[in-house]
């Protein structure tokens, strides 16, 4: 899943709503999340929704993002794809947020 935010502070309402849909298309519990050591994700809000919710927070080491793999090959794949089909294109940087999108799609 990909959602464009303007500001971090839209995290918790977007991985709230996730997580609503994750749970009932699944027919799954959540248990476990693995972030980065972002303020975004170790806010008490975020902290006490997921304690309520029983999902144990992982936590990735600062600075290293080889401890968290998937995800950065995931961002540089979206990135690549997003930049191609801009330059491919010819369309404007400012379609950036579409393109992500767009490539997020095609993975999925």
């Amino acid at each position: 899943f990909c959602y464009l935010m303007k500001m971090k502070v839209e995290t918790y309402q977007h991985f709230v709503n996730w997580l609503k849909f994750a749970e009932r298309k699944k027919k799954q519990k959540v248990i476990s999340l693995v972030t980065e050591n972002e303020t975004e994700f170790t806010n008490r809000k975020f902290e006490d929704m997921l304690k309520k919710a029983g999902i144990e927070h992982k936590r990735s080491a600062p600075y290293r993002p080889q401890h968290n793999t998937y995800i950065e090959r995931r961002g540089q794949t979206l990135q690549a794809m997003a930049r191609t089909m801009i330059s491919d294109s010819g369309l404007s940087e400012k379609l950036w947020g579409e393109a992500i999108m767009c490539a997020n799609h095609v993975l999925n």
